[in-house]
């Protein structure tokens, strides 16, 4: 089961966090999933079907009629999956059910997406080796973008990262 997913939080029970929106209003892409290995899905749970040899996920709505399988998918953008149970069993590596999800706040879905460490001033001066009123003159003249929290000046590792190598190549 290790191999699957990212970690086991506790016996039998699986995290992973999901890559798209199929599931999307209800369950947002980037949400930590906590599934269960061993339980066995019944009509109308949330389950992730770990489809055979491409290590690619599904997270679809499961329920089961007259022998055939139908995994819908609660965004209309993606596709619903329907077939009998013999054909899920050799499409699939597994099917779990969903136990619970863990939603990332819209600051931190950003800041997976390519977001650095935000430094105080204080921090940033001491990188950079200048005063006060060498910082406060960059940020007004534009030279490092800053943004400001509440009443401080924060600046973004990465936007920082880009000053000093640009700084170094000159």
């Amino acid at each position: 089961m290790g191999g699957l997913f990212d970690r086991e939080i506790e016996p039998g029970v699986y995290e992973i966090e999901l890559p798209d929106d199929a599931m999307a209003p209800l369950i947002p892409a980037g949400a930590l999933l906590h599934v269960a290995s061993g339980l066995d899905p019944e009509n109308g749970d949330t389950v992730l079907c770990v489809l055979r040899g491409s290590g690619r996920f599904l997270l679809r709505e499961y329920s089961v009629s007259d022998g055939m399988v139908l995994l819908r998918a609660a965004n209309p953008a993606h596709d619903n999956y329907k077939a009998g149970r013999s054909e899920f069993s050799t499409m699939c590596d597994g099917i779990f059910p969903v136990l619970r999800f863990v939603s990332p706040l819209p600051a931190a879905l950003r800041w997976r997406q390519g977001a650095g460490r935000l430094l105080t001033l204080q921090e940033t001066m001491k990188i950079l080796k200048v005063g006060r009123s060498k910082i406060y003159q960059m940020l007004r003249g534009g030279v490092i973008p800053a943004t400001k929290v509440g009443k401080l000046w924060r600046i973004d590792s990465k936007d920082l990262g880009a000053y000093l190598r640009g700084a170094i190549g000159r």
